[in-house]
């Protein structure tokens, strides 16, 4: 939390366990919790930019010893760390 690494942070708050509105049709979040497109993209893609992202950075940040690979859940990281 002292470090600007918020996603490790042992008071981190979640939406739907600690704030309402997960499942809301609006909620509220942080300015600082956002980032503003640069290119045009409609929002059916936008939506799969995080999950997309956290499943490259798994593979690409692995040290896999060997050429095999084990994914434990097809969820959407996933399938997209499979892909």
């Amino acid at each position: 939390c002292t470090h600007n690494q918020k996603h490790i942070c042992q008071h981190m708050g979640l939406y739907g366990h600690n704030y309402p509105g997960c499942l809301a049709e609006y909620s509220t979040i942080p300015a600082n919790a956002t980032y503003v497109l640069k290119t045009p993209l409609s929002a059916r893609y936008a939506s799969i930019m995080e999950p997309f992202g956290v499943a490259y950075r798994c593979v690409e940040e692995v040290k896999v010893p060997g050429d095999t690979l084990l994914i434990i859940g097809m969820g959407p990281i996933g399938l997209a760390a499979s892909a």
